[in-house]
């Protein structure tokens, strides 16, 4: 009978599966409810995509213009809604311009967190996979170390009841979660107390509308935070990747074949660029009133126009206020640190490339070196070997194009027009 007791006791306790090895098709929560609600819209015009190759305007741009479609229609039938009809909040007026500034943010990073994600998984399908697939006897256990961060670690019952945890999501979600109760506990306290005691009315619209508010500023703070994670957890195992596993490089392909590797980096910087320049736009959406916002459209000509912009652009550099730079000082040095992780990444990649290309090129040498020319049968296979070795000499020896300097400086954009809050 105790022993019945201990094994019914023993069921109750989840354990953690190990898999072997690890899928790319495993999706976090904020994967398959983006992918759940895209698709479904996607599906009512026939025009699914494959998201395996990367397309920006036919895949992220449309992706994240349904996905805010549907996000800002929900959020304004189950929030703007009954804030008009049921609130009699003087402010209500200018809720709609910040609910539609604020859905489109959290849109825009949420699409762009699960596409980093997916490009992610591409990479590691094409590049990173193969090689673990032919050496699987490393110092590092590969796979268990690529299935924390795509599958994260699978809680499960006896029963098969399970769900998979994420280190990172949970890091956040948890402190989150518990930061709102601790600051609402008080008001939501007396709301309920209200509620259940004196079966107020005006209580539970109360009630209902902070639940929904605090929601929506949730998911808000928990993108920014959950990419600012996820980018630089990325960038170590991209730097695990190209440190320690035998990648493949090929000498007659643009930067060897791994211009792959600077993509996903750029995109990140963007990403990371987008979610720190919307911290201070997030903290002072309550302020913000897009009714007072008028745009003078100047007559005349074209020519006119054009010089109207470029003088409204003059004037609102010069009016931003110098105490901007430093009250967001300490996110621009944060942003500093995720440049430097990325130029790392860059710089690794960079040497191996160049220590791939100096190998391929003396064992040319010692080739051609060794071709007997006087002998006429020789003439076209040295010929051969010499313009193999031209096309290994013009092979670049960095993982990225030549205007990344452009791409880094319009990286800053997002981060440098938050300052223009004052």
């Amino acid at each position: 009978m105790p022993k019945r007791i201990v094994n019914r006791l023993c069921s109750l306790i989840p354990s953690i599966k190990e898999e072997d090895g690890f899928s790319l098709e495993v999706k976090c929560l904020p994967e398959k409810i983006f992918y759940y609600v895209v698709d479904r819209v996607r599906s009512f015009f026939n025009s699914e995509i494959d998201r395996k190759k990367e397309l920006f305007f036919d895949q992220f741009f449309v992706d994240t213009v349904i996905f805010f479609g549907v996000f800002f229609t929900i959020c304004f039938v189950f929030y703007y809604l009954p804030m008009v009809y049921l609130s009699d909040d003087p402010s209500k007026d200018i809720l709609l311009g910040q609910l539609f500034v604020l859905t489109l943010l959290v849109s825009i990073i949420w699409a762009g967190y699960v596409y980093v994600i997916q490009s992610f998984k591409n990479l590691t399908r094409e590049k990173i996979i193969p090689v673990i697939d032919e050496h699987l006897h490393t110092r590092v256990d590969y796979p268990r170390l690529f299935s924390l961060f795509f599958g994260g670690s699978r809680i499960e019952w006896n029963s098969g009841f399970g769900f998979n945890f994420y280190i990172r999501s949970y890091f956040i979600g948890i402190p989150l979660i518990l930061g709102i109760i601790i600051v609402m506990a008080k008001p939501w306290s007396r709301l309920l107390t209200e509620l259940f005691f004196s079966h107020s009315i005006d209580a539970l619209k109360s009630l209902y509308l902070s639940i929904a508010v605090m929601s929506i500023g949730m998911t808000a703070v928990f993108f920014e935070f959950i990419i600012l994670i996820s980018i630089p957890v990325i960038f170590l195992y991209l730097l695990i990747a190209i440190r320690f596993l035998p990648l493949e490089i090929h000498s007659f392909q643009e930067m060897g074949g791994t211009g792959q590797f600077g993509k996903i980096i750029i995109n990140c910087i963007y990403l990371t660029s987008f979610a720190i320049g919307t911290y201070p736009i997030f903290s002072m959406i309550g302020k913000l009133d897009l009714n007072s916002i008028h745009i003078p459209i100047p007559e005349g000509s074209i020519g006119n126009a054009t010089a109207f912009v470029k003088s409204e652009i003059v004037n609102s550099i010069s009016a931003i206020p110098v105490n901007s730079f430093s009250k967001y000082i300490g996110f621009i040095e944060f942003f500093l640190l995720f440049i430097l992780l990325a130029l790392l990444v860059i710089i690794a990649l960079h040497f191996r490339l160049r220590r791939y290309k100096e190998g391929v090129l003396f064992e040319l040498e010692q080739i051609i070196s060794g071709i007997d020319l006087t002998c006429p049968e020789n003439k076209e296979n040295n010929l051969y070997y010499l313009s193999l070795y031209e096309k290994v000499s013009a092979m670049s020896e960095w993982p990225i194009k030549k205007i990344f300097a452009v791409e880094l400086i319009i990286s800053v954009l997002p981060l440098f027009i938050s300052l223009l809050i004052p």
